[in-house]
């Protein structure tokens, strides 16, 4: 009865077939309101699970003299939040959920975002003489128009093709683009040593959580409750940096 309330049940059947039964998003505010709820609940019970796994995890690296360190955000005050809980999250949604609808008009849009993501990071890799910032930049760059020309390949395909492509390969993208979206927070990990790659994908766990329950809304319910979701997720950690 518990797993049914949370929606397991449903997110499971959404992994296997995303772009079956599309008709959620006709509900009311009402339920859509009251799916978000036990949505929330479902995130908070993966965040404390977790939370217990890291605290267990640190203990044990501690005992090795290993140290997990995030990255600063060199932010302050509401800046902080205006980046972490709006910004970020839109600029997210538009790369990796906005796509998912496999439409034309989606597609451009991000496929532009992406070139735009790109070009900025080309004006990086010229005025950084930073080691770290310039390889940082770099792997961006190569990320962003990877991305770019996978978007562009999907852009050049007919609504018929889109259509037979989404019922073949649709539930792969959507497992693609939560992978690539957990992966990417990998930067966010100050001290990266590729030996502890199994640690960082356990400590993204919740990350990879996030991007399926993220998608389940876009798909389910359209792309502003998709970014609503995300921006909820991000808002109390962004407290910290008020």
């Amino acid at each position: 009865m518990l797993l049914k309330f949370l929606l397991l049940p449903d997110i499971f059947s959404f992994l296997k077939n995303p772009y079956n039964n599309l008709t959620s998003n006709k509900l009311s505010y009402k339920e859509i309101f009251q799916y978000f709820l036990r949505l929330g609940l479902l995130s908070f019970f993966i965040f404390i699970s977790f939370f217990i796994v890291a605290i267990i995890e640190k203990l044990i690296l501690n005992s090795y003299g290993i140290e997990i360190k995030s990255k600063d955000i060199d932010l302050d005050g509401w800046y902080a939040i205006l980046i972490i809980v709006l910004l970020g999250p839109f600029l997210e949604e538009l790369i990796f959920r906005l796509p998912l609808s496999l439409r034309e008009r989606e597609i451009n849009t991000s496929f532009f975002i992406l070139l735009g993501n790109a070009g900025a990071y080309i004006v990086l890799l010229c005025k950084d003489m930073n080691i770290d910032k310039i390889e940082r930049s770099l792997i961006n760059f190569v990320f962003f128009s990877i991305g770019g020309g996978i978007i562009y390949l999907f852009n050049s395909l007919t609504d018929d093709s889109l259509k037979n492509f989404k019922n073949s390969f649709g539930k792969y993208i959507v497992w693609g683009s939560i992978v690539i979206f957990a992966l990417s927070h990998l930067s966010n990990i100050a001290n990266f040593d590729i030996r502890l790659l199994p640690i960082y994908i356990l400590n993204l766990f919740p990350i990879f959580c996030l991007g399926t329950i993220i998608s389940f809304c876009r798909l389910r319910f359209g792309f502003f409750y998709g970014f609503l979701f995300h921006a909820m997720w991000n808002f109390l950690p962004s407290l910290f940096h008020v």
